[in-house]
């Protein structure tokens, strides 16, 4: 997935297209997960597993896709693309109907207006009317509106093949103060449109922390049978009582592991004494990545400047989508923290017989390094993708034009020219990557997971 991205940076766009199809077929493979890694991963680590791309990766592959096919002047393959977004976020939406992230209201957007500038106005219409079902729950979820110019695009297609009712709404609950904007002809003989996206900065990334979970001497001791199910019947429990305090402090505005970091190893001897241990495991949690460019204008040659909105929080989608799937990883963690737990104690008791107390203490230090050596967290992700997408919608002349982006970067002010041809009645899509010294705030991402609820999955390991 980076190397796609990086060679879609080159503009070497053939070449990225071939990285990003592989990435997709491998994606698409690993959708079903297989019970013997599932396994793996209890005894070593969720590295093991085969990285499983998330719905908003796998929505981008596509996004880049398309935006690789119109550079090569290659519009129908940039609407199979589009036609594969669109199939994805519909399974996803099936196979996950309590996820937040099952629609990608961004590239719905892009992918209805190429499908309106090729002439399919009745799949744009669809497309367009999914992007604006996908930001009633983007402004709730992500605090992203619905933006202005999607609602206005949306209002131009519907009116413009005869969908007179769906038009009406559109103007009644997002257009009003703003009648001009939905007055403007769908097409025009003499002008065209351009849509300018702009990906600013670097996506969230995820980093290790240590994270001590409190489990019951008795729980641990259980694993000693030595079977796979009683360490999985034991993580169960464990992980109740767990989910129940992350529940507890997401409602208070923290997080379970800044609640349970180092610093809880001050009582662990206490804790001991009355029967509880501490075990370490390794958990990922998110970083803003951010590196976005700030004060961003885009202009063209008559001086005209346009507006830039902001059509999609990549990094609060990411955390949000995370979140809601992390039951499943403290599952697997909690399990395999007993497994290691038991195979430290196992070779204590061996060490004891073989060398007497010396022999177990030795042991136990050795297995307790090696249990620590593995012990890692999965921090893979596709951390090249920007951090937000933004769009400037711009009606021009027929003709070339140049069009200029203005921001400030990482050393200063900077700017980027692109060359766009605007054909009449079409929509030229374009793309540019920016980035500066803005880090995101990280009560954006916070606030993305406010209303998260855990929930404790069926009590067994499952294979999709």
């Amino acid at each position: 997935m980076n190397e796609g991205l990086l060679l879609h940076r080159l503009g070497r766009y053939e070449d990225s297209n071939t990285a990003l199809q592989q990435a997709e077929a491998i994606a698409t493979d690993r959708y079903t997960r297989s019970l013997g890694q599932e396994l793996a991963s209890l005894v070593v680590s969720d590295q093991v597993l085969d990285y499983q791309a998330s719905a908003l990766e796998r929505s981008m592959l596509h996004f880049y896709g398309m935006l690789n096919y119109l550079a090569l002047d290659l519009p129908e393959s940039a609407l199979v693309e589009a036609r594969r977004a669109n199939a994805l976020l519909r399974r996803y939406a099936n196979d996950f109907p309590g996820r937040s992230f099952v629609n990608d209201a961004a590239v719905q957007y892009v992918a209805g207006m190429l499908q309106w500038s090729e002439g399919e106005e009745n799949d744009a219409i669809v497309s367009l009317r999914q992007s604006l079902q996908g930001y009633e729950e983007y402004e709730a979820d992500y605090g992203v509106p619905t933006p202005l110019p999607v609602a206005v695009d949306a209002h131009r297609v519907a009116a413009a093949v005869g969908l007179d009712d769906v038009a009406e709404r559109i103007r009644t609950n997002l257009l009003q103060g703003h009648e001009a904007e939905a007055d403007l002809p769908a097409r025009t003989a003499g002008s065209g449109d351009v849509l300018l996206v702009i990906e600013n900065g670097f996506v969230a990334f995820k980093r290790q922390q240590k994270l001590f979970i409190p489990i019951l001497r008795s729980e641990r001791d259980s694993v000693l049978a030595g079977s796979t199910s009683s360490a999985v019947e034991a993580a169960f429990r464990v992980m109740v009582r767990t989910v129940i305090a992350m529940n507890d402090l997401s409602r208070g505005g923290q997080s379970y592991v800044q609640a349970h970091e180092d610093g809880v190893t001050l009582v662990s001897g206490a804790l001991s004494a009355v029967g509880v241990e501490l075990m370490t495991a390794a958990w990922p949690v998110y970083e803003p990545g951010s590196r976005r460019a700030t004060g961003v204008v885009v202009r063209t040659g008559d001086g005209a400047t346009w507006p830039t909105t902001l059509v999609e929080d990549l990094s609060a989608i990411a955390v949000r989508d995370f979140e809601e799937r992390k039951t499943s990883l403290l599952l697997r963690m909690t399990g395999r923290v007993l497994l290691k737990e038991a195979g430290i104690i196992q070779s204590e008791r061996a060490g004891e017989r073989a060398g007497g107390a010396f022999g177990g203490f030795a042991a136990r230090i050795a297995a307790r390094t090696l249990a620590n050596a593995t012990e890692k967290a999965d921090t893979r992700s596709w951390s090249g993708l920007p951090t937000e997408l933004s769009i400037a919608r711009l009606r021009l002349p027929a003709g070339t034009h140049e069009i200029e982006i203005a921001y400030r970067g990482a050393d200063g002010p900077a700017t980027k020219v692109l060359s766009v041809q605007v054909i009449p009645g079409a929509v030229a899509l374009r793309s540019v990557a920016i980035s500066g010294r803005d880090d995101q705030d990280a009560s954006r991402l916070r606030r993305a997971t406010a209303d998260v609820r855990y929930e404790v999955p069926p009590r067994r390991l499952r294979s999709r």
